[in-house]
C-alpha cells in the first residue's frame, strides 16, 4: 500500500501493512463474509485483469504479499512481464520469496511509492490494484497510473466508496481494521479520474447484496441471491450507486 506524499503519513502506512504482513494470520480475516457479498465485483475484476494481461506487461499496483498475482490469478504465466509494487518491504520481501518459490522468471516486486512512481513513461498494457487507490493522494497517483500506461493501455481497481452513512459508522467504530489516512473514494474522486484518462467506465456494488450477511452470514444463500439482483436493478442509478460499498473502474488510456 501505498500514502499521501507528506513522510509522516508514508511512515505510517508502511507501519501499519509491515505490522499486518508480519502477522501469521490477516487480522482482517473475519471480514471474508463481508467481502464474499461483492464477490461478483471481484469476479468481474478478475475476468478483465486476465483479459488484458495475456501477453502483456503488467503492474500490480500495491501488490502486498504478491499472492493475488502470483497464486490467485496465475499472471507470471499468462503475461509478458509481472511487476508489482508497494510501500510494505515486508510485503515485498514475501511476495519476493513467493516469486522464486513459484519459479516466475518474469516477475519481480520491488518498494516503491505510488505516487511518485521511477519507471519510464508507457512501461505498461495494464495496472491493476485491489483497494489501494483509497490509500493515496489522487491527484499525484491517478496522473502516475496514467503516465506508466501506454496507449490503449487499461487500469482496473476495485475500491471502497466513501457516502453510505451506515458503512461509515461502522468505519469509524473498528479504527485498529485501517488506516487514519484511508479515504474511501466519492464521486468527486471519479470526476477527477476523467481528467487523465480519454474513458472512465465505473460498476457498483454491494448495497443489498452487502446487507444480506445480517440474513446469512455465509452470502451464498438466498438473501445473497435476492440482494445481488435489487443491486442489479438500483445501482446503475445515479442518485443510488453512489450508496455502494464497492466500485469497479476501469481506466483507458
Amino acid at each position: 500500500m501505498f500514502a499521501e506524499g507528506a513522510p509522516d503519513k508514508i511512515e505510517r502506512e508502511r507501519h501499519f501493512h509491515n505490522q499486518r504482513f508480519s502477522q501469521t494470520q490477516d487480522p482482517r480475516e473475519h471480514l471474508g463474509k463481508w467481502y464474499a457479498s461483492v464477490r461478483h465485483a471481484t469476479e468481474r475484476q478478475t475476468g478483465l485483469l486476465l483479459h488484458h494481461s495475456t501477453g502483456k506487461d503488467v503492474l500490480e499496483y500495491g501488490c502486498g504479499d504478491g499472492s493475488l498475482s502470483i497464486c490467485g490469478l496465475k499472471l507470471g504465466h499468462r503475461c509478458r512481464s509481472l511487476i508489482g509494487i508497494d510501500i510494505s518491504d515486508v510485503a515485498i520481501a514475501t511476495a519476493n520469496h513467493l516469486r522464486h518459490r513459484s519459479g516466475l522468471m518474469n516477475a519481480n516486486f520491488v518498494v516503491m511509492n505510488g505516487e511518485a512512481m521511477t519507471f519510464r513513461d508507457h512501461s505498461f498494457d495494464l495496472v491493476f490494484g485491489r483497494g489501494i487507490l483509497h490509500h493515496l493522494n489522487l491527484t499525484r497517483c491517478l496522473p502516475e497510473v496514467a503516465r506508466v500506461l501506454r496507449p490503449g493501455g487499461v487500469g482496473v481497481f476495485s475500491e471502497p466508496l466513501g457516502h453510505n452513512p451506515v458503512i461509515n459508522a461502522v468505519r469509524r467504530r473498528t479504527p485498529h481494521l485501517r488506516t487514519p489516512d484511508e479515504h474511501p473514494l466519492v464521486m468527486r474522486d471519479l470526476k477527477l479520474a476523467r481528467r487523465y484518462f480519454a474513458r472512465v467506465q465505473a460498476s457498483f456494488y454491494g448495497l443489498f447484496s452487502a446487507a444480506s450477511v445480517v440474513l446469512d452470514s455465509t452470502a451464498t444463500g438466498l438473501p445473497y441471491r435476492v440482494g445481488k439482483a435489487i443491486d442489479d436493478l438500483i445501482l446503475p442509478l445515479p442518485i443510488i450507486r453512489r450508496y455502494a460499498w464497492h466500485c469497479l473502474l476501469v481506466l483507458h488510456r
